[in-house]
C-alpha cells in the first residue's frame, strides 16, 4: 500500500509538471486560450477532480454520439 501511495503521489506531481510545461509552451507560441484552460484546470483542487471522476465514471463525454451510417441523399 505504501508503494502504491508513493507512486500515486509521484504520478500526480508529474502530471501537474507536464501540464505546467504544456501551458508554458502554449503561451510561448501565442496560444493563450489553451494555456488559460490548462491553468484553470490546475486551479481546481485534486479533491474536486477525484469527486468528479467518482460521480461521472470513467469520464464525462465531450464528444457527441454520432451515427456512422451514411445520410440519405436529397435525390433519393
Amino acid at each position: 500500500m505504501a508503494e502504491r501511495d508513493a507512486a500515486e503521489e509521484r504520478f500526480e506531481f508529474l502530471s501537474e509538471e507536464i501540464c505546467r510545461a504544456t501551458a508554458k509552451a502554449l503561451k510561448g507560441i501565442g496560444l493563450w486560450h489553451g494555456a488559460a484552460m490548462i491553468d484553470a484546470g490546475l486551479a481546481i483542487p485534486q479533491e474536486v477532480w477525484a469527486d468528479l471522476v467518482v460521480r461521472y465514471p470513467p469520464y464525462p463525454s465531450v464528444v457527441p454520439d454520432l451515427e456512422l451510417r451514411p445520410r440519405r441523399s436529397w435525390r433519393a
